[in-house]
């Protein structure tokens, strides 16, 4: 479940800024092509934002791509905490042979992880 908003982090005004439709046009083109999930939480990061960052134009591919090893990621944590909450839970638990194959396979994940990610930060590196 969402955590309650403290009053103070609470979105409860509202701020209209009259622009063209030129500007408005833009201002989604950008928004978009940086995939924020939300014009409101773009216009606030780029009001308020503290260190200045550098921008990567990917593919729509390489988008893809990350999105899913993030997924893989993310499921390979939740079954190592499996793991670890046997171990921690009961005393007595050993690593059963399922429990082995869970840890290579997210081991297998992590390398292919590795490979992609360095693959691509050399190409980044390249451009």
């Amino acid at each position: 479940m969402r955590p309650k908003t403290s009053e103070e982090d609470a979105l409860i005004t509202m701020l209209v800024v009259r622009i063209t439709k030129q500007e408005k046009s833009r201002l989604e083109q950008q928004f978009k092509k940086e995939r924020y999930c939300s014009l409101s939480e773009f216009v606030r990061e780029r009001i308020f934002r503290k260190r200045l960052s550098k921008h990567i134009d990917v593919s729509d591919e390489f988008y893809t791509l990350f999105r899913t090893l993030d997924y893989d990621l993310v499921k390979l944590g939740t079954n190592l905490n499996q793991v670890a909450h046997k171990l921690n839970a009961y005393n007595t638990y050993m690593l059963k042979r399922e429990d082995m194959e869970v840890i290579r396979s997210c081991l297998d994940v992590l390398k292919e992880c590795h490979a992609v990610l360095s693959k691509h930060l050399i190409l980044m590196d390249l451009k």
